[in-house]
């Protein structure tokens, strides 16, 4: 368990414990009873939001260790579910005060705000999810443009003065290539990667011609492929 979990905790305990202590010894209004029917309704909801606010934002602590943008995307989720419990215990509080409410009455008001609660962590998280799929899908669709870039790059500095220029324009053509990728592009990018790989060994080894012929072939293979990412938006 994090850090940040455990003081979560600390705090919520000591939250549910203030919560009790004045609900059970503040005094009812004379001649009144004060355990009625809305006072137990009340109680027993609040003291539930109360749970549910540990569980939900235990797990989006714990479910943020994945990355920081996880954490960033389980914020509105955890202001939600602390901002849910504040409004129970203020409505909670009315309920248990008024000696009089009918218990029907308390039974609806805290039932309605239960709904609204579970609704919006319930929303909160769908979206959160959405982006975070979305998010990881861009990443995985970027890379293989991403690695092709950077070793474009490198081969640049390796490569001999009768390749270099070759080189330089593999690696300007992946610099301006669309670094999102489709499932239309996808074999092209196959293909690239292992052209890219027959190009880099042959600049390596000084196979100047063969560096060239490959550097062209390579060259039509990223132009075919930034066509196809064009069709396929």
């Amino acid at each position: 368990m994090s850090k940040i979990s455990r003081n979560y905790m600390i705090i919520w305990a000591v939250m549910l414990a203030l919560f009790n202590l004045i609900v059970f010894i503040a005094p009812g209004w004379k001649g009144l009873a004060k355990y009625t029917g809305a006072f137990w309704v009340a109680y027993a909801v609040t003291t539930l939001v109360f749970v549910i606010n540990l569980l939900v934002t235990l797990w989006a602590f714990k479910d943020s260790e994945k990355s920081r943008e996880k954490l960033f995307l389980n914020i509105p989720i955890i202001r939600i579910s602390y901002f849910s419990l504040v409004v129970t215990i203020v409505v909670g509080a009315f309920c248990m005060l008024n000696s009089l409410l009918p218990t029907w009455v308390a039974c609806v008001l805290m039932g309605v705000l239960m709904l609204i609660y579970v609704f919006s962590a319930v929303k909160a998280n769908m979206a959160a999810e959405v982006v975070y799929e979305t998010s990881q899908k861009i990443q995985a669709d970027t890379n293989v443009i991403k690695l092709l870039r950077a070793d474009a790059d490198s081969l640049v500095t390796k490569a001999t003065p009768a390749t270099r220029d070759i080189c330089s324009k593999i690696a300007d053509a992946l610099k301006y290539s669309d670094p999102v990728s489709n499932d239309t592009c996808a074999p092209v990018e196959i293909e690239m990667r292992a052209k890219f790989d027959e190009f880099a060994a042959a600049v390596k080894v000084g196979e100047d011609d063969k560096a060239g012929a490959l550097g062209n072939e390579l060259l039509d293979l990223i132009d075919e492929r930034n066509k196809k990412c064009r069709v396929g938006k």
